[in-house]
């Protein structure tokens, strides 16, 4: 692109007898520079969209920046590990295994298109549930260009600093915070869903009271994409929550296949002998 011309530059400029081939306005010759002649209009133009792409770009950074800060700045997450997991990094060993990570990185790229449906990722501890969840969140978080707000939430802790917030008025992370949050996210992981129900309190009312969180948090969150680990099955997951969340939960699962299960997969963290 030419770049900005002198006053000097400019008061050597004339029009000479032709035509730009794009608008038809005479072309213009500078006496002073060995140049091409070329189309003042056409010039105003190029540069014109130079600009613009430039501003749309710094405008498309900004945005991917303030998105992009959610995955680290606002996750709940227990295993620090998991902020370096990636499809990379999750190493296969058998069939079934390469299998997952085929699905769960076709989904990814699902979202990062744009579709919304639900995923659950299913079965035996340590076999890599929360890795794979992790890994599908950073590719949507790093792939989408439309700047995806990317949540990694442990329903297990997140309910614990709720509770917290009870007794302590200064406390921002409070049930209405965490609701808000996870709905404003685009794509939610939720981990190790289950597991909150006997962590806090085994009263009914700590149960009838996660459920209410967990209702606020899916019923905000309808046309958005849920992504959810767990080590129960569907009998257990219905003995612990009603019809109307378990529906919120599988949105979309049935027709996409979007159920990940672990349970011919080995514990990755328990294979030690001694």
């Amino acid at each position: 692109m030419m770049q900005a011309l002198s006053f000097d530059e400019l008061k050597n400029m004339q029009k000479i007898c032709k035509q730009c081939d794009e608008c038809g306005e005479s072309l213009v010759r500078i006496k002073m520079l060995d140049i091409e002649p070329f189309c003042q209009s056409c010039q105003k133009k190029k540069v014109e969209e130079q600009i613009m792409k430039r501003v749309k770009a710094a405008e498309g950074y900004e945005q991917r920046q303030k998105t992009y800060n959610w995955l680290r700045k606002r996750s709940i997450i227990m295993d620090k590990q998991l902020l370096d997991a990636s499809f990379n990094t999750f190493h296969t060993e058998t069939d079934k295994e390469a299998l997952l990570k085929q699905q769960a990185r076709i989904f990814a790229q699902e979202y990062v298109e744009g579709r919304t449906y639900n995923t659950i990722l299913t079965g035996t501890p340590g076999a890599g549930k929360s890795h794979l969840a992790m890994a599908m969140l950073k590719e949507v978080n790093e792939s989408s260009q439309v700047g995806h707000r990317c949540l990694y939430i442990a329903v297990q802790e997140m309910m614990r600093r709720i509770y917290n917030s009870f007794n302590n008025p200064t406390e921002t992370f409070t049930e209405q915070y965490a609701v808000d949050m996870c709905r404003e996210a685009d794509v939610l992981v939720l981990d190790d869903l289950g597991a909150e129900t006997g962590a806090i309190t085994t009263r009914s009312q700590a149960t009838d009271y996660t459920t209410k969180t967990l209702h606020g948090i899916m019923d905000g969150r309808q046309d958005k994409t849920t992504i959810i680990t767990t080590n129960l099955n569907s009998d257990q997951l219905k003995k612990l929550y009603d019809d109307k969340l378990r529906s919120r939960f599988y949105k979309g699962m049935k027709a996409r296949g979007s159920v990940l299960k672990f349970n011919d997969v080995k514990d990755k963290r328990v294979d030690l002998e001694f």
